[in-house]
C-alpha cells in the first residue's frame, strides 16, 4: 500500500490594469488557500480552505474514505518518484502601475489615429507563491511573477466590423520588458485586424481537400490539441505508445526548463521533479504525459501533474515541435496551389480530427501569397498528420491557457493536407 501525504499553501496576488471603452480600471485581488492532501494508491482525498489562518481550521482528509475506495479496486497504485526539495524564484515582484496606465492610453490613442474604433488592452500581473510540504520531510517553494497581455481591436471598414486580437504571457524577469511586451502584442493584434480587411470569399474550387501551410502560431495550436491525446486520463481518446502518427521529421518534446517560456517549471503539483520528456520521435509516440498514478500503469516516469486542490492530471509545460530544414519562403515557393493559415482564433479536438478556426488566411498560387480569403474552418484528420512534407527552420512561441494554467507551445511552420471551408 503506497501512501503519500502533504500540505499545500497557495498565495496569489493579481493586479489587472484594463483600458476599456475609454476608461481605465485597476483592480487587485489577493487570495490565500491552504490545503491538506492524502493519497492512497493513486486515490486522493483533498480538503482546503480559503483565507484560513491555520491548517487546524479545517478538517483532515479521511484515510478511512480512501481505504473504502481502495477495497473497491478504484485505486490503481502510485509510482515511485524523485521528489523536489528546495526553493525556486521566477521573475521579480516589481512593476509600475502608473507607467502601464500611461502606456496603454497612449497606445490606444495611436491606434485610434490609425482608424481603430474600439481598443481594449488588459495587462495582468500575477504574483504566485506555492509551497508543498510532504509528510516525509520534502518541501518545495516556488515564487512566480507573470505578466499577461490581452489586446482586442475593432475597426469599421465598408460599414462592417473587423476584429483583431492577440494574447501573450511571460515571466517578469525585468520590469523594463513590460512596455516592449505590451507594444509587441498590440502590434500583433493590429496586424491581425489589417489582414482581415479586403478579405475575399473563398472560391468554391478551393473548398474541400487542400494543401495548407500553418504558420508557427497555427501549428502550435495543432500540437496543443495533439497533446490532449497524449494525456492518459483524457476521456475521449488516448494515442498509444509505439503508434506512428506522422513522418520521421516530426518530433515533439515537453521541455519544462526553457528560460523564454512562462511555463518554466522545476517541480509539478505532486512535488515531483520535472524533466524533459520525449513524446514523439521519428513520428512515433514513445511516451505520454504522466502523474504518479498514470506512470505506474504505463511503466513510465511522473512529473507532468497539474492540480493542487483536485486530483492531479497530466499535461505539458512547454511543448516543442522540432524545427525542420525548410525556409518559410521556400515552403511557399514550392506550393503550386494552397492556403496559408496565419494564427488561430479557436482550436478544438473533435472525434478523429482537429478543428482550427483561423484568424487570417491567404491564397497561395504558383508559389506566391496572393489574396486574403475568409476561411471558416480547417479540419485536419489525425491520419493527415502523415501528409506533413515540410517543416520550417523558423520557430515561434505561443502561450495559451488550459483551465487556469499557462501553457506554452514552440513550433515551426508546417505544410500538410487538410479540409477547408
Amino acid at each position: 500500500m503506497n501512501i503519500y501525504e502533504d500540505r499545500v499553501s497557495l498565495r496569489e496576488r493579481y493586479v489587472e490594469i484594463g483600458y476599456r471603452d475609454d476608461s481605465i480600471e485597476v483592480n487587485e485581488l489577493h487570495s490565500n488557500v491552504l490545503g491538506k492532501r492524502l493519497c492512497l494508491n493513486g486515490c486522493w482525498h483533498i480538503t482546503s480552505c480559503q483565507d484560513c489562518s491555520s491548517f487546524n481550521n479545517f478538517p483532515d482528509p479521511s484515510r478511512l474514505t480512501l481505504e473504502i475506495l481502495n477495497r473497491e479496486g478504484l485505486c490503481k497504485g502510485l509510482a515511485d518518484a524523485n521528489l523536489f526539495d528546495g526553493k525556486v524564484r521566477l521573475g521579480v515582484n516589481s512593476f509600475d502601475v502608473n507607467e502601464i496606465v500611461k502606456l496603454v492610453i497612449d497606445l490606444c490613442s495611436e491606434l485610434r489615429a490609425l482608424g481603430i474604433s474600439k481598443c481594449e488592452i488588459i495587462v495582468t500581473f500575477r504574483h504566485i507563491e506555492k509551497t508543498i510540504t510532504s509528510s516525509n520531510g520534502y518541501e518545495a517553494y516556488e515564487e512566480r511573477n507573470l505578466i499577461e497581455v490581452d489586446v482586442g481591436l475593432v475597426s469599421m471598414f465598408r460599414s462592417l466590423p473587423h476584429f483583431g486580437s492577440a494574447f501573450t504571457a511571460t515571466i517578469l524577469w525585468k520590469p523594463k520588458e513590460i512596455s516592449k511586451l505590451i507594444e509587441k502584442t498590440a502590434k500583433e493584434a493590429y496586424n491581425n485586424l489589417m489582414r482581415n480587411k479586403n478579405v475575399r470569399v473563398l472560391s468554391p474550387y478551393m473548398i474541400g481537400k487542400n494543401v495548407i501551410i500553418l504558420d508557427s502560431k497555427a501549428s502550435a495550436a495543432l500540437v496543443h490539441e495533439i497533446s490532449h491525446l497524449l494525456d492518459p486520463t483524457y476521456a475521449v481518446r488516448v494515442l498509444k505508445r509505439g503508434v506512428t502518427i506522422a513522418p520521421p521529421e516530426f518530433e515533439l518534446i515537453d521541455d519544462p526548463f526553457r528560460y523564454d517560456s512562462p511555463s518554466i517549471r522545476f517541480f509539478d503539483d505532486e512535488l515531483v521533479r520535472t524533466q524533459r520528456r520525449h513524446l514523439i520521435e521519428g513520428g512515433r509516440i514513445i511516451d505520454l504525459h504522466h502523474t504518479r498514478s498514470t506512470a505506474l500503469h504505463y511503466n513510465s516516469v511522473p512529473g507532468s501533474a497539474y492540480g493542487l486542490f483536485h486530483k492531479p492530471i497530466p499535461f505539458h509545460t512547454t511543448l516543442v515541435l522540432s524545427q525542420g530544414d525548410w525556409k518559410v519562403n521556400e515552403m511557399i515557393e514550392e506550393t503550386r496551389s494552397g492556403i496559408l493559415i496565419n494564427g488561430v482564433a479557436l482550436a478544438t479536438l473533435e472525434m478523429g480530427y482537429i478543428r482550427l478556426i483561423p484568424q487570417n488566411a491567404s491564397i497561395i498560387k504558383h508559389g506566391e501569397v496572393q489574396d486574403n480569403v475568409k476561411v471558416r474552418e480547417v479540419k485536419i484528420p489525425l491520419s493527415n498528420l502523415r501528409t506533413i512534407n515540410a517543416i520550417s527552420k523558423e520557430l515561434n512561441i505561443r502561450t495559451s491557457k488550459e483551465r487556469d494554467w499557462i501553457v506554452t507551445e514552440v513550433a515551426p511552420y508546417i505544410r500538410l493536407e487538410a479540409y477547408v471551408t
